[in-house]
């Protein structure tokens, strides 16, 4: 069963073209195929830009997609708060995870995932 694993990721670089890079270099260094929808101002800090994008995720059962979502996840960063799995009605469940550094010199500032699950 395939899943999305959606990705929101905050970026301090001068231009949109740098942030496609990075994703690019992401998914050249981790054959991870990350799809883009859309990279923008962050509208609280001009010199941030806000990424929004997607991957794919595989599993039957939810043990095997959170599992795989953690793999994905650990391509970006190492370190991440783990929130959940949490069930929400018969079937659903969502499972995230946030991302926060301000370290200098690296560009990836905040970044968070979030998998959902709907009738698995």
């Amino acid at each position: 069963m395939n899943k999305e694993l959606n990705f929101r990721l905050m970026y301090k670089l001068k231009q949109k073209d740098d942030v496609e890079r990075q994703i690019n270099i992401l998914s050249d260094n981790s054959k991870i195929q990350f799809v883009v929808q859309k990279i923008e101002r962050y509208w609280k800090d001009k010199t941030i830009y806000e990424c929004s994008a997607t991957t794919k995720i595989e599993g039957t059962t939810r043990e095997e997609c959170v599992f795989n979502a953690l793999k994905t996840a650990q391509v970006i960063s190492m370190t991440w708060e783990i929130n959940g799995p949490f069930e929400n009605g018969a079937n659903n469940m969502i499972f995230e995870g946030v991302f926060n550094e301000n370290t200098e010199g690296k560009p990836l500032k905040w970044a968070h995932f979030m998998l959902e699950l709907k009738g698995l």
